[in-house]
């Protein structure tokens, strides 16, 4: 049985904007149960459409864009050759293709900025400039279907225009810098497609992964996150079972604000390179502790050991020594370890919970 789509597409945008389940956009259509399995596959193929959103076992349509886009030059780099420099020097950068340097206050049409993406469930989002004055007054609007494939929390070059209403509104440029590389979400399986429907509420679209043999439909996974020139998609990298414990809730506001407690391939191999010993040229120019009887410092949970005293008795005093592991000595500048622990800046721990998010493995 087939279930006109835009019929579909129209219910739903009649409905409230909180939504509606399945059974209820069935009701509207009077649909009996024979054409369930129909609407769920046109609701879906709303939803990979960008034409609605699907959250919470409720679908909501997409508002639809408020300014359509102009179609205007494009003087960055093609696609496939991104940027790497740091945000800081795009700010510049991007005040100097402006013509100047903007005055403090509300953006103004025909500049170029840097910020913070901050994405809405509707689909439209603010950038948050990295310079100039802070506050929600110079805040960019970007209307639905104008962040390209960017997500909440990126780092983007907007270009700002006038809207028809006379407002500035922005359009992404490019993607600076892909804070977002995790996600928590639950896995779902119907026929061939598979899907992630994302925990955090700034995604309005599912993320397309491959079938994993690990998860059963309606459990929660951890994905990584790939950005491709089509779009996002996700690989399934651990199963996580069901929700409601400390650890899932905590890792998902870690992923929301761009921590990661996973590593890429580069980062695996620049640590498994590292010695498990200390060799001896190495030790030229030092004096060897390793005699001393050293004690850590670090608590049993500690992830990492690299903090030691060793008390004794000098006299009627005491002597400690204080030995402190020199990380750094193995960490080659411009190299995998280097480039991670520069994005990442530190390490952060989480209470009551065991959780971190290091900084190198």
């Amino acid at each position: 049985m087939k279930v006109d789509l835009e019929a579909v597409s129209r219910a739903l945008r009649e409905m409230r904007s909180s939504g509606a389940t399945l059974d209820q956009i069935a009701g509207q259509l009077q649909l009996g149960p024979a054409a369930r399995k129909a609407l769920r596959t046109a609701l879906q193929k709303l939803v990979h459409e960008g034409a609605a959103t699907y959250h919470g076992k409720r679908y909501r349509p997409q508002p639809s864009v408020e300014h359509p886009p102009e179609r205007t030059r494009t003087d960055g780099p093609s696609e496939g050759r991104r940027r790497t420099m740091p945000a800081a020097l795009l700010v510049a950068q991007s005040q100097r293709r402006a013509g100047a340097t903007p005055e403090p206050g509300p953006p103004q049409p025909g500049h170029e900025l840097v910020g913070t993406l901050h994405l809405k469930t509707e689909g439209y989002g603010f950038v948050s400039p990295l310079a100039g004055g802070g506050g929600r007054e110079n805040d960019v609007f970007v209307p639905p279907g104008r962040s390209r494939d960017a997500l909440d929390g990126d780092v983007v070059r907007v270009r700002t225009s006038r809207g028809r209403d006379g407002r500035t509104i922005g359009e992404v440029a490019e993607v600076v810098e892909r804070r977002r590389q995790l996600l928590l979400g639950r896995y779902r399986v119907q026929a061939k497609n598979i899907w992630v429907e994302p925990h955090d509420r700034t995604f309005v679209h599912p993320i397309p992964v491959r079938r994993d043999p690990r998860a059963k439909d309606g459990e929660f996974v951890k994905v990584r996150l790939i950005r491709e020139p089509g779009g996002v998609s996700g690989e399934v990298i651990a199963r996580l079972g069901t929700s409601g414990d400390a650890r899932f809730e905590i890792l998902a506001s870690a992923y929301a604000e761009g921590f990661s407690d996973e590593f890429d391939r580069a980062t695996l191999l620049a640590a498994e390179s590292v010695p498990d010993h200390v060799l001896r040229e190495e030790t030229a120019g030092r004096r060897d502790l390793r005699r001393l009887p050293l004690v850590t410092i670090d608590g049993e949970d500690a992830r990492d050991f690299d903090d030691a005293v060793f008390v004794s008795r000098v006299g009627s005093g005491y002597r400690m020594v204080v030995a402190i592991a020199d990380v750094a000595h193995y960490v080659k500048p411009g190299g995998g370890l280097d480039r991670e622990g520069l994005r990442r800046a530190t390490s952060v721990y989480f209470p009551g919970s065991g959780s971190r998010t290091g900084s190198a493995p």
